[in-house]
């Protein structure tokens, strides 16, 4: 779970290690905007025309969010039933902490892309490629 701190997933795994259990199948998401609800109404339809055109594909011609009165930019994206999923304006970015992950005993990790720019999305790569790079002197410790 992406609400899951790196403490809570500290005592799950010395728990398990308590209960008897060698190793822990564990993954984290390191990045990825959390999705914050799934709309069955859509806001893009609503908004372009009189909101009843079902399966409309408005939303595949261009991209969408809802604005705050902060001025912060949720992202909407749509699924293949025609429901619209809500995210994060901001992700949640751990991947600064995937050393201590792969100390705990953590194998598996997770990054999730939404509406990232392709920019976006080489520099993350980059970046984890070059944790990567860092992670078997982590290991061999």
């Amino acid at each position: 779970s992406s609400e899951c701190t790196f403490d809570n997933l500290e005592s799950s795994f010395a728990y398990a290690k308590k209960s008897g259990y060698e190793y822990l199948a564990c993954g984290v998401g390191m990045y990825c905007k959390r999705e914050m609800m799934v709309l069955k109404h859509c806001p893009v339809a609503s908004s372009l025309t009189d909101g009843k055109l079902p399966g409309c594909s408005l939303c595949t011609q261009s991209e969408y969010a809802l604005k705050d009165r902060m001025n912060k930019v949720y992202p909407l994206l749509k699924d293949d039933l025609c429901n619209m999923h809500l995210f994060e304006h901001q992700p949640l970015n751990r991947l600064d902490e995937i050393e201590n992950h792969v100390r705990l005993g953590v194998v598996i990790f997770r990054i999730t892309f939404t509406d990232e720019t392709l920019e976006e999305i080489v520099r993350i790569v980059k970046k984890c490629a070059v944790l990567t790079k860092n992670l078997q002197q982590i290991i061999n410790l």
